[in-house]
């Protein structure tokens, strides 16, 4: 039988090793740099990332995506994703906004898929939707408000596209409202910049400088410290300077 300790010291090290999963998934996103996406995990729970897309081509450009990754303890259980407010796509469930990831991963594979290619993927069907509806409509798919909107994609694409619009105008309305986790910290919230932040963000971009070397006095400078999003008290959880 386990004794107590011996448990302790288990549970201790399936949490090091969850950790370290984690910090390794999000290390794989940076790599990627995945242009016009940006992502931050929230600061009450590693298991939820905040993010947010700018569509800068396609039917869906000008469009701000606001989205919340809810990673599973479980690493071979498909993660789940959810826009805030809610765009006009046939991926994206009108009602919960849940985006339909299953025609992208039917078999969810831990190991093999990474949370970078989810991200990826849901940049793909705004950025490149022509294409990426094409590869779901030879794909076996499944849902009524899918195939609704395929059929209304290929059969009238100029109402198709002016209800992509009215939800791009929509979003743009929005962007301005508080999100559902606004008492999170690392919430990604947008407000409107007047000219005095203007510019003093503009003087710090000015005397930046990435040696971290003082502009006045040429001394170096110890880079500003961060604290990590995992755990309190567990192997990642201390100050990173």
């Amino acid at each position: 039988m386990m004794s107590d300790n011996s448990s302790k010291v288990l549970d201790q090290c399936s949490q090091i090793f969850f950790e370290h999963r984690l910090v390794k998934e999000f290390v794989m996103l940076q790599k990627q740099a995945i242009n016009h996406v940006y992502i931050v995990p929230s600061y009450q729970s590693p298991l939820k990332w905040f993010g947010v897309i700018f569509v800068h081509e396609g039917v869906y450009r000008e469009a701000i995506l606001r989205f919340t990754l809810l990673i599973p303890e479980c690493s071979s259980t498909m993660p789940e994703l959810f826009f805030h407010p809610i765009p006009f796509h046939p991926l994206v469930d009108p009602i919960t906004g849940k985006l339909n990831l299953t025609i992208a991963f039917p078999d969810w594979t831990a190991n093999v898929n990474h949370l970078w290619q989810i991200i990826l993927y849901t940049k793909n069907i705004f950025h490149d939707f022509e294409r990426e509806i094409e590869l779901i409509n030879h794909n076996k798919r499944s849902g009524s408000f899918l195939n609704d909107c395929i059929a209304l994609f290929q059969n009238e694409p100029q109402i198709f596209a002016s209800k992509v619009r009215q939800s791009v105008i929509q979003l743009a309305a929005q962007v301005y409202d508080l999100p559902q986790d606004s008492n999170d910290p690392n919430a990604i919230i947008f407000s409107e910049l007047d000219p005095r932040t203007l510019e003093e963000c503009r003087r710090e971009m000015l005397t930046f400088c990435p040696s971290f070397e003082s502009p006045e006095n040429g001394q170096n400078r110890s880079p500003s410290s961060g604290l990590s999003w995992v755990q309190d008290g567990a192997l990642f959880s201390k100050t990173i300077s």
